[in-house]
């Protein structure tokens, strides 16, 4: 994975960015290339070295038991692109009819 600044929409912003596939469809996603601080909430598991590691999202009875971490997460660059969020509100301006 190797960053890229950020060329779309319009330019860009120019902030480092990699793509990776989703693992539910395998479409690539967009994410800012520096990880963040973040709490992740998850249930309890033994890895395949025996350690514990957090699964998250499984929705089983066993949810009832969750643990939270802080790990270093990659978040979605465009919740924090200002020209792609300056894009969206171009398009909704003008879908409701406003300059």
């Amino acid at each position: 994975m190797t960053p890229r600044p950020c060329t779309w929409p319009d330019g860009g912003c120019g902030e480092p960015v990699i793509f990776v596939p989703s693992a539910t469809t395998g479409r690539k996603m967009c994410l800012n290339a520096k990880p963040e601080k973040r709490v992740v909430v998850g249930e309890p598991v033994l890895g395949l070295d025996n350690h514990p590691v957090l699964v998250g999202g499984s929705g089983t009875a066993a949810s009832e038991i969750a643990l939270a971490r802080v790990a270093d997460v990659y978040t979605d660059h465009h919740s924090s692109c200002a020209t792609w969020l300056a894009r969206v509100g171009r398009e909704r301006a003008a879908k409701a009819g406003r300059p």
